[in-house]
């Protein structure tokens, strides 16, 4: 469904000054989503109930296999190991339409299993997308992983293969355009009761028709934590609900030159690690920076006094890093930002209140033409 998402700056940052409020007002833009692209999100079409696992080839419409891994399709309409909510990995139920699919993220020997999916239409080259899905993990797992990812594909795959995709088979595949997308998530998706919302943003190549879900890494490689002895070293996960869509940018007012905002980042004491509440302010801010091609970024740190000055100039550069990281994680060039620790030398607040000093605890940013 279309619709903007407004930043709410009241509930999230009470302590912050009533100036410092307006400023974010002043230029922050107003992210609005276009329509889903993703055909069949919720796997709800399908083209017969599953009396078994490994049938959801030839039967989810819209949806497909890129590999020889086979895949599972559960619903409320399947029979016994296929159905929902109880079936063969565990007991799960939809987050919508009554399905959902199923996926090994991890098997002995780089064995993978993933799904292809087909947008409504073609991606358009420079635009910024967002990707998102339900995830849970199944009950009758070995590991949790933070390893999802989404391969984007002007052609459809086919490869004959059952291990994970390796860049020279996508190559090999006449895949066309194409990318790899990570979808990255502050702790390990190991929530086996509820659904896990998962999402990235990324800028299209251009033409991009397909898309495939799943683990692109060897199992070496893979980012796991083992949570309970079930099976055979596995990790599997159901997914539900995918969405892309397109955003779309509308700016409330033009960002001043040469001065100073304080960016919606908070940071806990010691701690110089973004929240994901902070990574959806942060992504408001990127898509105005590339409204502005031209400008460059200031990023300065501070902090509150707790602790010595060297400790607390160390700490501010750090906030500042896991900022510049974030950035251009998401493509703003390194050399169009500058950074600056000034530790607990700038205070804005009183460092003899926990108020005050979550105040001190910043980032504040400067555009320069």
């Amino acid at each position: 469904m279309a619709g903007c998402g407004h930043l709410v700056i009241f509930a999230t940052f009470p302590v912050l000054r009533l100036m410092t409020i307006f400023r974010l007002f002043a230029f922050l833009p107003i992210l609005c989503f276009g329509q889903n692209l993703v055909l069949n999100p919720g796997f709800g079409q399908i083209g017969y109930c599953p009396k078994g696992i490994g049938q959801f080839k030839n039967n989810v419409v819209s949806w497909s296999l890129p590999t020889l891994g086979t895949s599972d399709i559960f619903s409320a309409c399947g029979k016994a190991e296929a159905g929902v909510p109880q079936n063969a990995f565990g007991n799960q139920d939809a987050e919508s339409d009554g399905n959902y699919a199923g996926l090994y993220m991890l098997l002995p020997n780089d064995l993978r299993e993933y799904l292809q999916g087909r947008f409504s239409q073609p991606l358009v080259e420079g635009k910024r997308y967002t990707v998102s899905m339900w995830v849970s993990l199944a009950e009758h797992s070995d590991y949790a992983v933070n390893s999802f990812a989404v391969l984007f594909t002007q052609n459809q795959l086919s490869i004959r293969s059952s291990d994970y995709i390796r860049p020279s088979e996508v190559e090999a595949a006449s895949a066309g355009v194409h990318q790899v997308v990570a979808i990255p998530h502050p702790a390990f998706l190991s929530d086996r009761k509820n659904w896990m919302r998962i999402s990235a943003t990324f800028i299209a190549k251009g033409g991009e028709r397909y898309f495939s879900i799943g683990n692109f890494k060897s199992n070496e490689a893979t980012v796991k934590k083992f949570v309970k002895s079930q099976t055979d070293n596995t990790s599997y996960y159901y997914i539900d609900s995918v969405i892309v869509e397109a955003e779309q940018l509308q700016q409330t007012a033009v960002l001043e030159p040469d001065k100073t905002y304080t960016l919606p980042v908070s940071f806990q004491f010691d701690s110089s690690e973004i929240t994901p509440e902070a990574e959806a302010k942060l992504e408001e801010i990127i898509a105005f920076l590339e409204a502005h091609p031209q400008s460059h970024i200031e990023i300065s740190g501070h902090t509150d006094d707790v602790g010595s000055e060297s400790y607390n100039q160390e700490i501010s550069l750090k906030r500042v890093r896991s900022v510049v990281e974030f950035l251009v994680e998401r493509q703003v060039k390194p050399e169009r930002i500058r950074t600056f620790g000034y530790g607990e030398s700038q205070p804005i607040g009183d460092n003899g209140t926990e108020e005050g000093r979550s105040q001190n605890r910043r980032v504040e940013f400067v555009l320069s033409d």
